[in-house]
């Protein structure tokens, strides 16, 4: 959407959403309250879906379901809302809880990562089965430990545990600190200052994954890959590489937020640029061979440090063998 102001031309973004179930009771009601709020909104239908909720309405509707990723990928590339409302509440077998509820929803979250770097907000919903029944008269939070007794709260709630990669880029921004383990007495540590840090205005998706910076005052390019990851390593490095070239352009830009809001001298400049890929070992299993850029640092992490850890933990890293 454009607007004339004083002949000046105005580029206006309408927010854009992607909605699952959405010919549902839920999903319907959601998608009223979005284009309320003018939303552009797309959803999923099958052949079969009923759409009597949805007529006459401005919705894009897209044909097919949560198992075709080049479907959903086209969906999905340029939202800046998923609202996943879409799940099973019946099947005859624990099998079509586990398709429909945990296999579909790991579908559409490693879709979204793939194409959509910039998505600002995925929202996941179910319902109190997957707390399970209340153990007394006291009110439940979200510090109680769910437990499930049927199989629809079982793989929604499985659903929910899934880790993506975004979800291990904010644990890891959040604990603010990484030690690379190199040597048993060198263990520096990397303060990590921003992630999905964009670096064009004008293209989606490129973004680096985590940057931080040492006590040198080298400044990081960290990408991260889970070791479900079906991008091969080889990618990832030309990847990271492109990356950098984009960084010393934008840099001094950084350099000048560091002096703003952290009030570092005005002198201060950056020693140089790292590069690290970081994943969990099984990732690199049957690609150690592609581990040669002598440029790059090759770190893994383990499921304790990711899943275990407590809110202020420094996250550990050890560098892989070449």
């Amino acid at each position: 959407m454009h607007i004339i102001i004083d002949k000046l031309l105005i580029k206006i973004h309408i927010m854009k959403a992607f909605v699952t179930g959405g010919t549902g009771f839920v999903g319907s009601h959601l998608i009223d309250l979005l284009l309320e709020n003018n939303f552009e909104v797309v959803t999923l239908k099958r052949p079969s879906s009923n759409l009597r909720w949805l007529e006459g309405k401005n919705v894009k509707f897209v044909e097919g379901n949560l198992y075709s990723k080049e479907i959903l990928a086209e969906a999905v590339k340029d939202v800046d809302y998923v609202f996943h409302i879409a799940g099973v509440v019946k099947s005859k077998t624990e099998e079509g809880f586990e398709k429909s509820n945990y296999i579909a929803t790991k579908n559409l979250i490693e879709t979204v990562y793939e194409v959509n770097k910039n998505i600002k907000k995925f929202l996941y919903v179910s319902s109190q089965a997957v707390c399970g029944p209340t153990p007394g008269i006291e009110p439940i939070d979200e510090n109680y430990l769910p437990k499930p007794i049927t199989a629809y709260g079982r793989t929604k709630l499985k659903a929910e545990n899934e880790k993506s990669e975004a979800q291990i880029q904010r644990t890891v921004f959040l604990s603010q600190r990484i030690r690379i383990w190199r040597k048993k007495d060198v263990k520096p540590l990397i303060r990590i200052f921003g992630y999905e840090v964009p670096l064009d205005n004008d293209k989606r998706g490129r973004c680096v994954d985590l940057m931080g910076y040492d006590a040198d005052f080298n400044i990081y390019i960290i990408e991260l890959k889970k070791k479900e990851s079906k991008e091969k390593l080889e990618k990832v490095v030309e990847q990271i590489n492109d990356y950098e070239k984009s960084v010393k352009n934008i840099l001094p830009f950084i350099e000048k937020e560091f002096k703003e809001a952290y009030f570092f001298p005005e002198e201060f400049k950056f020693k140089g640029i790292k590069k690290m890929i970081i994943a969990p070992r099984e990732y690199y299993e049957e690609q150690k061979p592609l581990l040669i850029d002598p440029s790059i640092e090759y770190g893994h992490f383990k499921d304790k440090d990711i899943n275990k850890r407590k809110p202020k933990d420094i996250i550990n890293i050890h560098l892989q063998k070449k």
